[in-house]
């Protein structure tokens, strides 16, 4: 009898399957030069799964340095994903990483909250 079940007996063992967390999905939009929202909040330890939408006509972004997360570059009418897990709270930028395009203005901020 292998080790692990020594001083069970049959059918007394149980395993927990856990499924993955759910994720809190948000939808943020970019356009020449901004993002809609340009501010969103997250709970700390909450697993967040970005829809990146660009409803511009130029090519965009979405970065957000703090979680090591960036989409590609999307064209016009494209979507892209980012997940991540914030830790800490505070306040965490967000910005389109073209050229230009963060200077322009296209900056937002991430929000993450204990609750």
């Amino acid at each position: 009898m292998p080790a692990f079940l020594r001083g069970t007996t049959a059918g007394a063992i149980a395993l927990a399957v856990v499924a993955p967390a759910s994720a809190h999905s948000l939808e943020v939009e970019a356009e020449e030069f901004a993002f809609e929202p340009n501010r969103v909040v997250v709970e700390a330890g909450e697993r967040v799964e970005i829809t990146f939408e660009n409803t511009g006509r130029l090519s965009h972004n979405l970065k957000i340095p703090a979680f090591d997360v960036k989409t590609t570059t999307i064209q016009a009418g494209n979507t892209a994903t980012v997940t991540f897990t914030p830790n800490e709270s505070g306040t965490y930028e967000m910005l389109c990483t073209v050229p230009g395009h963060s200077q322009a203005g296209m900056t937002g901020t991430v929000v993450v909250v204990q609750e």
